[in-house]
């Protein structure tokens, strides 16, 4: 059986891909802690979804392609890739 928090995880990036910001808000909460490759860490709700935000304005087709899931009560790694191409409102 999945652990709650993979499949928590894996809703959070369906419903990023989708640009189901609905259903994100609802995943995320206040406390939430985001870490990415290259030692980027954010934390909070606005600071995760800002995080975001700068990926799928920079490319409108993005998405996460998740792959190996390990989690406990507290935690979820995820290794994951993502696709896409550039977007004409790609900013800096």
């Amino acid at each position: 059986m999945t652990h709650p928090n993979v499949q928590l995880a894996v809703a959070y990036y369906e419903a990023l891909n989708h640009r189901d910001f609905d259903v994100y808000d609802r995943l995320l909460t206040d406390d939430v802690v985001l870490r990415a490759p290259g030692g980027v860490r954010v934390q909070g709700k606005q600071a995760a979804a800002a995080f975001d935000q700068i990926w799928t304005s920079a490319f409108s087709d993005f998405t996460i392609v998740g792959g190996v899931h390990v989690a406990d009560d507290d935690h979820v790694d995820i290794g994951c890739g993502h696709a896409g191409s550039p977007s004409s409102r790609a900013t800096r």
